[in-house]
């Protein structure tokens, strides 16, 4: 079986549902979690390593792997590092033969049924997502984030405050494409949209979204459960990731995600917590939320490039 780690960094204030994503990496107990953190995590899963260390020490490790002066003011700006992180945390990764990252706002189903020896055997890259990536472990797939085969050249990025998003489908993903590496970049997993306090799918996720549907976390499983005319569709997904919101684990193993968070799971009534009247009124709403925010954005990144132009003169 192919070794995999996953690195993860966290400075600042614990999540409310951390339990939460502790209890789904527990259950992958072939697979191992390194976290850089400030934090006080408590009592860990065996497969959870935590290193201490504060956001200032962790960006003067990362500034000693570069030559140039980087930009890394506030944790949320390490997204756009993690494709370089098995080249800046190659001490830590020597005894593995993939190594990842991950976000906290998910929660993970049974990976390996997803991700498996024969799909780590013929792939260097996994998945397209922030959420949830591998890479082979060999110098070659490690220092890929230094070619300048794409929009973003790694440098230009590392050298600025403004959230590029490095590590999803224009950065990373492009540049490994255009550079002829095998990646495998099937969706199967639930993205949950941050636009809507209703549990409703991203496009991309090509699991549509219906009337009644659910989130069903069962023991290291995760089952995407609707219904479909007049069957009930029961389907698992290796994760779900849920921007924006939170689930708290009340000490359940099995339990579903719902608008109003973590419920006891209901196996006579899946679709008791949450049910649509229309899912394209939802949509709508959500298409409209996403503009506005998309606009937000963009105006701060303009205020920020201002900014860093006036302080480099």
């Amino acid at each position: 079986m192919k070794s995999i780690a996953i690195i993860c960094c966290y400075f600042g204030k614990l999540r409310s549902d951390y339990k939460t994503w502790l209890l789904s990496c527990k259950y992958n107990n072939t697979i191992e979690w390194i976290i850089f953190t400030d934090c006080d995590w408590g009592k860990v899963p065996k497969n959870i390593k935590i290193i201490n260390i504060s956001f200032n020490d962790f960006k003067e490790y990362v500034q000693k792997t570069f030559e140039f002066k980087i930009c890394l003011e506030r944790p949320y700006k390490i997204c756009d590092y993690k494709p370089a992180f098995g080249y800046i945390f190659k001490e830590y990764l020597q005894e593995y033969d993939f190594w990842g990252y991950c976000d906290f706002d998910m929660i993970f189903g049974n990976i390996r049924k997803f991700i498996t020896n024969d799909i780590l055997e013929n792939y260097e890259k996994i998945y397209t997502k922030g959420h949830l990536s591998l890479y082979k472990n060999d110098s070659r797939v490690n220092s890929m984030f230094k070619s300048n085969k794409g929009k973003m050249y790694y440098k230009d990025v590392f050298t600025t405050n403004i959230i590029k998003v490095f590590d999803e489908e224009e950065g990373i993903y492009e540049i490994f494409l255009k550079n002829n590496c095998k990646v495998y970049d099937q969706y199967q997993y639930i993205d949950l949209s941050k636009f809507s306090k209703e549990l409703i799918n991203n496009n991309y996720t090509k699991l549509g979204n219906y009337k009644k549907q659910t989130i069903m976390f069962d023991e290291g499983t995760i089952y995407f459960i609707y219904l479909k005319e007049k069957d009930i569709i029961k389907k698992e997904v290796s994760y779900a990731h849920y921007s924006g919101k939170s689930f708290e684990n009340r000490g359940q193993v099995s339990f579903q995600l719902t608008s109003k968070g973590s419920k006891e799971s209901n196996t006579s009534n899946y679709f008791k917590y949450d049910c649509y009247n229309s899912i394209t009124f939802v949509k709508t709403k959500i298409i409209v939320r996403k503009f506005f925010f998309k606009l937000k954005r963009k105006l701060k990144k303009i205020r920020m490039r201002w900014s860093e132009k006036y302080r480099n003169k």
